[in-house]
């Protein structure tokens, strides 16, 4: 063991530099890694446990109270599968946030009373804890929900404006509260919470409206079985209970939703029916692809720390040739050396790792409040096990890969050794050739290149991971940027302008007519929208006047028939269904119909389970009486900054005959869009100047390889003529042409397979099929400029060849 701790001590002292820049890449995967376990585990553990403490149950729908009434409850509560059913009451009223920088101002919120329904945790003010001694909203108070940081972007203090019929009721934002079902930005509808008072003031005033409006509340509640956008309704939430077992097998969240749905008239009609499960998949999304894309870069910093760690292996034993040959002459036996090398690598790993591992500790509370907006919970800070099983994992590959190595050493000749490494045979590539030209630097470059390829096949692989990753990453950045992102990365589609007639004295083209003197429009059409349960699960089905802009189709076509759909990609995977095959739904009015499916959809909407039908399917399945539907139209501009000036001219020429408020199916996702393009931007961009300093890191590293193996030949070189100067353009030549061939063949790999990996990645979101922005200009700069890095490292690494004694080399 003294030996072999001797020859450790003597390596890392001699090569410092080497350790040093492998243990910062080892540090910083570590680093990327734990941070992204801890933060997805403590979210997704944090969600787990803030539904216990909220008291919500296995599976959450809610309805008009009419639909859920008791009966409804009560046959709820006697399957098998289901333990308790428990009900609360909640008005759905629709509020304008004046103080929102979203074009969207309107949202469809439910609001409860304080102390009814689930337990809230409050948020502190500064956001990091939370108020345990919190008395709940005042009267005229509200507490929205953490995603609505997000979406619509409010604050404490902001004012909401309840729309009550043709009253208006305000109330303030006096604080946030942790909720586990509802919180996320990305569910369709916000849950407030007011005072008891205050819920009872509201839950009056909708009553009275109603019976204003239809003679009476009873009345009026049982026309409306449906939500229709911008009106109020009285709501009733359901938490239900899945029971412990079932004929000693545990009841699963699915089993209980499933049976629901199959035995309770109510549970294949309700417009929202969720597991647990599916809202937390909900939550979790962007925290997961986040960590999916940052964990791709922690393992191409791994794979480049797993290159360098062989190449400096290598030059490990080439430097230290000869004085392996003559121990193992005097009996050191090889394994000796290889256990020294393991105690090398293996060492500076696991401390590099635990250093990385630490360092994510104190990183991660800084990063958990801004994503409780996008979770709808505060997680606290937390060190998962797994990291150290995956810290683990890391080291024992190290560990193999210098074990591999390592056995080069048995065949470490004594005899070649006392000729300082010289072979006994020599072979002479056909790829070398004289030197001659005008060109003697570049033909001396490929000449060093050529005899010995393999001491540049880490550079090559270096370059290769590096570029293809700038370009994947610069590609979705440009993609994410651009005019048209919405549509060709999120596959979903946008409305400049909503106008709702209502006036019946005008028609559409009254309207394009206003607005093409604004700007010509592009696109128009109508929406209507019901959600129904497939599978135990809510799941959207869209009804359009028009399918011409829609391009984001995997295959098929657009419905024409009203017995036609198009399925979303993940819905049409979880049913097995493909083109050809028929979809059965059934309608509130509990017949079921029959849908050929003649398409399939890559697209954002419903995270993959949305669907697309005509208006007329729709309107059937809803029972809607289409003469009576009032739906808004949507103008896609050919300029859509001019979206604002063509409302103006619409209020200018019909007044209150058109309602402008955006109201088209997407209108409430723009600061969730927003957010993504700005976190995979922003991680983007952090990714690629870490990326360009590792490629001037790895130089700095595996030069020191080169310029023990070619010492005599480069003193030689100087007692000849050359000047240093043209020594070290000669070595950044070698870098520069290996590196270009590298950004080429990395190139190659980004366009071929980088929108299939981008592809699986926002599969999470449920688009599928994206075209990355390959700008030939920008990835020609970018991939020059990566080039140039690589020389300019090894000019500025080459320096040493200024102290080079060239009597001492002539002589050797």
């Amino acid at each position: 063991m003294g030996i072999i701790a001797t020859l450790s001590r003597a390596s890392l002292k001699s090569r410092k530099r080497a350790f040093v820049g492998l243990g910062l890449l080892l540090a910083l995967a570590a680093f990327v890694i734990a941070l992204c376990l801890n933060l997805s585990l403590a979210l997704g553990q944090r969600i787990d446990d803030a539904v216990i403490d909220a008291q919500a149950g296995d599976i959450y729908g809610y309805d008009l109270r009419q639909n859920l009434d008791d009966d409804t409850i009560a046959a709820i509560e006697a399957l098998p599968e289901i333990a308790e059913a428990r009900t609360n009451d909640l008005v759905s009223i629709p509020t304008d946030f004046p103080s929102s920088n979203e074009a969207k101002k309107t949202s469809q919120v439910l609001y409860g009373a304080w102390e009814s329904g689930l337990r809230y945790n409050v948020v502190s003010a500064d956001g990091t804890t939370f108020d345990a001694e919190s008395a709940g909203p005042a009267d005229n108070e509200a507490y929205a929900t953490l995603g609505a940081l997000v979406q619509p972007g409010i604050q404490v203090g902001d004012t909401l404006k309840l729309q009550i019929g043709d009253k208006t009721r305000t109330l303030t934002v006096a604080g946030f509260v942790e909720d586990p079902q509802m919180g996320t930005p990305f569910m369709d509808v916000d849950r407030y919470v007011v005072s008891k008072d205050t819920f009872a003031e509201l839950d009056e005033a909708i009553a009275e409206e109603a019976a204003t409006s239809e003679g009476s509340a009873d009345a009026a509640q049982s026309d409306k079985s449906v939500f229709v956008e911008n009106s109020t309704y009285l709501v009733r939430e359901v938490q239900i209970v899945a029971a412990a077992d079932l004929d000693g097998a545990p009841v699963s969240t699915a089993q209980a939703t499933e049976a629901i749905v199959d035995s309770v008239p109510w549970g294949s009609k309700a417009p929202a029916l969720f597991s647990a499960d599916t809202l937390k998949g909900y939550a979790m999304m962007v925290t997961v692809i986040g960590s999916a894309v940052l964990g791709a870069f922690a393992s191409l910093l791994y794979l480049i720390a797993l290159v360098i760690c062989v190449h400096t292996v290598s030059a490990i034993m080439q430097e230290d040739y000869r004085n392996m040959g003559i121990l193992r002459a005097v009996g050191v036996r090889a394994r000796t050396f290889a256990a020294a090398l393991l105690l090398q690598f293996c060492g500076v790993s696991l401390i590099a790792l635990l250093v990385g591992a630490a360092a994510a500790v104190l990183a991660l509370p800084p990063l958990l409040p801004p994503f409780a907006a996008i979770t709808g919970v505060l997680a606290q800070p937390t060190f998962d096990p797994l990291v150290f099983v995956v810290l683990i994992a890391l080291l024992a590959a190290i560990a193999a890969v210098v074990t591999i190595k390592a056995r080069k050493i048995s065949s470490i000749s004594v005899l070649v050794a006392l000729r300082s490494g010289s072979p006994d045979v020599a072979f002479r590539s056909r790829a070398v050739r004289t030197v001659s030209g005008t060109a003697l630097n570049a033909s001396l470059t490929l000449r060093a290149i050529a005899s010995q390829p393999k001491r540049y096949l880490s550079l090559l692989v270096c370059s290769l991971v590096i570029s293809a990753f700038l370009v994947i990453t610069v590609g979705l950045s440009m993609a994410l940027t651009s005019p048209n992102a919405t549509r060709d990365v999120f596959g979903i589609w946008t409305s400049d302008v909503s106008a709702l007639i209502v006036d019946d004295s005008l028609s559409e083209e009254d309207l394009r007519a206003v607005i093409d003197d604004v700007s010509p429009v592009e696109s128009s059409w109508q929406e209507t929208f019901v959600t129904i349960n497939v599978d135990g699960e809510s799941r959207a089905f869209l009804g359009m006047s028009d399918f011409s802009f829609i391009e984001t189709l995997v295959e098929g076509t657009v419905p024409r028939h009203d017995n036609e759909i198009v399925l979303g990609e993940h819905l049409a995977q979880a049913e097995g269904l493909a083109i050809g095959d028929e979809f059965v739904i059934e309608g509130k009015d509990g017949e079921k119909r029959t849908f050929l499916v003649v398409g399939t959809l890559s697209s954002m909407f419903n995270a993959g389970f949305g669907n697309l039908l005509t208006m007329d399917a729709v309107y059937d399945i809803t029972g809607t009486d289409p003469q009576k539907a009032s739906e808004a139209w949507q103008f896609a501009l050919e300029d859509s900054s001019l979206a604002d000036q063509a409302k103006r001219a619409l209020k200018d020429e019909f007044g209150s005959k058109v309602d402008t408020d955006q109201t088209y199916l997407f209108s409430d996702t723009e600061g969730v869009v927003a957010l993504i393009v700005s976190l995979f931007v922003g991680i983007g961009a952090i990714m690629s100047i870490v990326a360009l300093s590792i490629a001037f890191l790895s130089v700095a590293l595996m030069s020191t390889r080169l310029f023990t193996a070619e010492r005599r030949d480069l003193g030689i070189y100087r007692a000849v003529g050359f000047t240093a100067h043209q020594l070290r353009i000669q070595f950044g030549l070698r870098f520069l042409f290996v590196s270009a061939a590298g950004c080429v063949l990395g190139t190659a790999l980004a366009i071929g397979a980088g929108p299939a990996l981008v592809g699986a990645l926002f599969g999470m979101f449920g688009r599928s099929s994206i075209d990355l922005a390959f700008n030939p200009l920008v990835i020609g700069t970018l991939l020059a400029g990566l080039a140039l890095v690589f020389f300019a490292s090894a000019y500025a690494a080459s320096r040493v060849i200024r102290t080079i004694d060239v009597r001492e080399l002539v002589t050797e």
